[in-house]
């Protein structure tokens, strides 16, 4: 950090000290700018031919703390972080944010779904979709997985999914693009699209419409998770007792069984076929 330099010489008193507090307020201004802007991606979403424009204008309400972008560079990631290599491919990560490692810098990108942190950065938000708990934090989806460890334990994971369709949030990272496509306005992040919505309570709330570069994109049912709940079973499931306990198994081998929260029956997923045991 650059140090302010402040000469006296024969300047009455308070004409020195001003001329100190304009030196520093420039010196400390300068120094507290993060990042170079970085590249942004700008690519027109895939949306059938669908006419469509982007404007300047950013979404009104957006995330209040000051966080890092998409594409944003930085020499060095200050404060905690890990190492992760998802696919081979090398991701560095600081309480919620991503990065790159390019030459020289590290550079904010967006997470691949599948990729798995151990706990949800500070200041998430959690919602529902159906009856399936989701997790969001700076235009990031998550949902809560159990996996086995290399000791046979089983530990919690949040990991990465691809924005669930209906998904409604009450504010949106800065950096997210506000769109027109047939004369309605969405606001776009990562190839997701996010359309503004009023709810229950009178306020302005984002609801996912789109994602992958699409809008009206069909859900397709996620991969299940343990610990997922569903208010049916699948198809030809047989009961089994195991420890004196009553589960359901499915065709493939996924191990589910009865839960009642708020007098309603569930049927929670347990045990994936190939991971960990009852």
């Amino acid at each position: 950090m650059k140090q302010a330099l402040c000469f006296t010489f024969y300047k009455p008193l308070a004409v020195t000290a001003l001329m100190c507090s304009l030196a520093f307020s420039a010196t400390t201004t300068q120094a507290q700018r993060g990042g170079d802007g970085g590249p942004r991606n700008n690519n027109a979403p895939r949306n059938g031919g669908q006419n469509q424009r982007v404007e300047n204008r950013q979404p009104v309400k957006r995330q209040p703390q000051a966080a890092p972008m998409r594409g944003q560079r930085y020499a060095a990631i200050t404060g905690p972080n890990v190492s992760i290599n998802f696919r081979g491919v090398p991701y560095q990560y600081s309480n919620g944010y991503y990065y790159r490692p390019y030459g020289n810098y590290y550079r904010v990108v967006a997470p691949p779904p599948g990729i798995r942190i151990n706990v949800l950065p500070t200041g998430f938000i959690s919602l529902h979709v159906g009856i399936n708990p989701f997790f969001f934090f700076d235009g990031v989806f998550y949902r809560q997985t159990v996996i086995t460890n290399t000791a046979g334990a089983q530990e919690n994971n949040y990991e990465v999914i691809d924005a669930p369709v209906g998904a409604q949030v009450p504010s949106l990272p800065d950096g997210t693009k506000d769109v027109v496509i047939n004369g309605n306005r969405y606001y776009e992040l990562d190839g997701t699209y996010y359309a503004e919505i009023i709810n229950n309570n009178g306020e302005t709330w984002y609801e996912v419409a789109g994602k992958n570069g699409e809008l009206n994109t069909p859900d397709a049912a996620p991969e299940p998770q343990v610990g997922d709940k569903y208010e049916q079973l699948p198809e030809t499931c047989k009961i089994v007792v195991l420890n004196g306990r009553k589960y359901y198994v499915s065709s493939i081998n996924n191990y589910y069984q009865e839960v009642i929260e708020g007098n309603k029956l569930y049927y929670q997923l347990v045990a994936k076929a190939g991971e960990g045991q009852l």
